[in-house]
């Protein structure tokens, strides 16, 4: 138990009183001391009010008061007027590098009552910043250094502690510094709804943002969190926000830098040709550099294909046979997206269409002149190239799609050929076209072997004529005469015709039916046999039978002597008509024969 608390604190003013016995004086409890809460702006000065309830007839007093002098430091005090002599100092804790401590001394010979809840004393802080307790400490000194005395002199019950003290709190309640920003660092122009944060700011009751030219909140001012768009026009800059109550303006973030990027610009006129071939290859367009791109999408005609510079202002185009006319196009793009794009028309100017089948004389008999071929008009051609046989000459149509040849004595066989032809080039080239090229055959001559045979001097390839006139099917290289005229041949080989021969006239020694006196002949017609029968005839005199066909080959030759009746076979030759010839030293006769 504290004693004679009055005796102490008078004697530090040189004054002496008496000690009663403890048994003799009643111990009252202390007052109830309160410091009070404070919520303060930094740098600022601040006054806590010290309140007391039941500070009645009170003598003396010691309060001790704690707090962190990094926080605030201790200005002065003002004690309440009907306590006089009040001292009021502060200085460090003993043994903390944080804690000060206000004492709060007083002592009055004459008992004093304040009323509840007055104001026990003012203290004066100047606040820096943070937070602290003003703590009452009656621990430490036995209690001495915290505690009051009675109108006697005795020091009063304070225990339990929080009983009879309250602390204070002295809270900092400005803005503190803003953290860093989060959210997207690049963006591009025209972005809506980015989302840029900070933690929340203790104490901010509002927030202030700063946002590079051409962004604008869109939702969130005046909070943490706040939603941007960002107008065509951006522009990179920093992004910094700072909270705010009524204490003022916190500390802004750390610059947040943020990269607007731009779209790309809009493409400009293409450079190139208009109009190019199909199957042209290696063709240029180009675009000049357009603003912000980093690459360059192409479109083409269909049928066209970049064989280089893809992804550039500038590329290498190929067109195949079958490109067909259409846009060119090209825009530049970025990562925020693509700009406006630009077009140029090409026309396809088409390459000539493949030639057809060739039409003319595919048999030439040199020379020859004035011959013919042709070939269907060629779709986009504007001229032909022909190729004829060697020693062959186009002598008219050239470039055009009939042409005349000219085959001179030394021209080949071989074959004729067009493709169409136009500024682009040239078309698929026609089939080929055989053209056979053979001789005139040698004009025949024509001589009688016998009183009705002629023979030619060609071997084949004979057309036999009398008076001018073809006799059917009389090709063979002998000709039986049969009537007085002129008799002359012309020989066809490979599909050449000769000039016709000398014209022989030639008295035909006869052709008659069968007469009684001479011989007989029969079956005729016939299948396949005849009998030859002699009549009234010298048997020892020979005679001569021959059988032509009737185109003058001789089938059968024979001499018959002593018999009067020979068997002749026309077995292994077709139908027809064929003539006998019986010939003796007294007579010729000719007599017609038909197998059936």
């Amino acid at each position: 138990m504290k004693k004679n608390f009055l005796l102490s604190i008078l004697g530090m003013f040189m004054i002496t009183f008496l000690s009663f016995p403890d048994d003799v004086l009643a111990i009252r409890n202390a007052p109830i001391t309160s410091a009070s809460s404070k919520s303060s702006c930094q740098n600022n000065q601040i006054v806590i009010p010290l309140l007391v309830n039941g500070f009645t007839s009170i003598t003396a007093m010691s309060l001790r008061l704690e707090y962190i002098n990094s926080v605030m430091t201790f200005v002065g005090g003002v004690a309440n007027p009907l306590l006089s002599g009040v001292m009021f100092y502060a200085s460090p804790v003993s043994g903390s590098n944080t804690l000060y401590k206000v004492m709060i001394v007083w002592t009055d010979i004459s008992p004093k009552t304040l009323n509840p809840t007055d104001t026990l004393a003012k203290l004066t802080f100047n606040f820096i910043s943070g937070n602290t307790g003003l703590d009452f400490n009656n621990t430490v000194n036995g209690g001495a250094d915290c505690e009051y005395a009675d109108e006697n002199g005795i020091a009063m019950t304070d225990v339990p502690t929080e009983n009879f003290y309250y602390n204070g709190l002295i809270i900092d309640v400005s803005v503190p510094p803003a953290g860093p920003v989060s959210g997207s660092s690049v963006v591009c122009q025209g972005n809506t709804g980015i989302i840029y944060s900070i933690a929340p700011l203790p104490n901010a009751t509002g927030y202030t943002w700063t946002l590079p030219p051409g962004a604008t909140p869109t939702s969130g001012s005046n909070t943490n969190s706040i939603t941007v768009d960002f107008a065509s026009n951006a522009s990179s800059g920093n992004i910094s926000v700072f909270g705010s109550n009524s204490c003022g303006n916190g500390i802004p973030s750390p610059d947040f830098p943020v990269t607007v990027d731009p779209f790309p610009g809009a493409a400009g006129p293409i450079n190139g040709p208009e109009s190019v071939c199909a199957g042209a290859q290696g063709i240029s367009y180009s675009v000049d550099p357009i603003a912000n791109a980093t690459s360059y999408n192409w479109t083409l005609p269909p049928g066209a294909i970049i064989a280089g510079g893809a992804g550039t202002n500038n590329i290498t185009v190929d067109f195949s046979e079958s490109a067909a006319s259409g846009n060119i196009t090209v825009w530049g793009t970025n990562s925020c997206g693509n700009g406006a794009s630009s077009s140029k028309y090409i026309w396809i100017d088409p390459l000539p269409g493949a030639a057809g089948q060739i039409t003319g004389n595919t048999m030439i008999c040199k020379p020859q002149t004035g011959v013919t071929y042709s070939v269907n008009a060629i779709p986009y051609a504007t001229g032909y190239s022909w190729s004829v046989p060697p020693g062959a000459t186009i002598t008219g149509g050239s470039n055009t799609n009939v042409i005349t040849v000219d085959f001179d004595i030394t021209s080949q066989s071989g074959v004729v050929t067009v493709f169409g032809t136009n500024s682009c080039g040239n078309g698929t080239v026609s089939p080929d076209f055989p053209v056979t090229v053979n001789d005139i055959p040698p004009t025949p001559s024509i001589t009688l072997f016998e009183p009705d045979s002629l023979v030619s001097s060609s071997p084949e390839g004979n057309q036999w004529y009398f008076d001018d006139v073809p006799i059917p099917g009389a090709t063979g290289p002998y000709h039986l005469v049969i009537f007085t005229g002129y008799y002359s041949t012309v020989v066809t080989l490979e599909g050449c015709v000769s000039a016709m021969s000398d014209h022989l006239y030639v008295i035909a020694t006869g052709i008659g039916e069968l007469t009684a006196t001479s011989f007989s002949l029969y079956p005729n017609p016939t299948s396949e046999n005849f009998t030859m029968e002699l009549i009234g005839m010298d048997l020892i005199i020979p005679v001569h039978i021959t059988v032509y066909s009737i185109r003058g080959e001789k089938i059968i030759e024979q001499t018959i002597t002593g018999s009067r009746k020979h068997e002749f076979s026309l077995s292994g030759n077709p139908s027809g008509l064929y003539f006998v010839k019986v010939a003796s030293a007294e007579f010729v006769e000719v007599i017609k024969v038909v197998k059936r």
